[in-house]
């Protein structure tokens, strides 16, 4: 983390170092147990609210304030959702609970629904076909209407 805030900001390193730390410190969990995969797990997360997370969000900011900008072309919404299921997640890779940028994509594509299709798993629970109908209702509309 420390080598990150280093390498990414310029100015009050110590401060933004600090909140960075309180802010992804679990504190539920004994001091003892805040090592191994639960460190991995902070870094994946701290690292991936960094690198991903946060430009996304300032992306659709960016736009939204384009959008409000008067012009001869109607103004166009911006949207951005997160997909987090743990049932889905077993399917689309076994191993560690966290989540990903395209977890949701076999649920897009509907692959729950033919049962797998390359390059996606094969199998699919119930409530994985349940979760891809709800996935694809939501894309479809969203098209349809914006």
């Amino acid at each position: 983390m420390r080598t990150y805030v280093r390498n990414v900001y310029e100015f009050h390193r110590q401060k933004i170092y600090d909140v960075m730390t309180y802010d992804y410190t679990d504190w539920n969990r004994p001091p003892d147990s805040r090592r191994g995969s639960a460190v991995r797990d902070t870094a994946i997360q701290f690292l991936s609210d960094g690198q991903y997370v946060a430009p996304v969000v300032e992306l659709a900011r960016a736009h939204a304030r384009a959008a409000r900008r008067p012009s001869t072309t109607p103004a166009v919404g911006t949207f951005l959702y997160a997909f987090g299921d743990s049932a889905a997640e077993s399917v689309t890779s076994p191993g560690p609970t966290w989540y990903c940028h395209g977890h949701d994509l076999p649920y897009v594509f509907g692959a729950p629904l033919v049962d797998g299709t390359d390059p996606f798993p094969s199998s699919y629970t119930r409530r994985d076909k349940q979760l891809s109908v709800v996935v694809l209702r939501l894309w479809i509309n969203f098209i349809k209407t914006g």
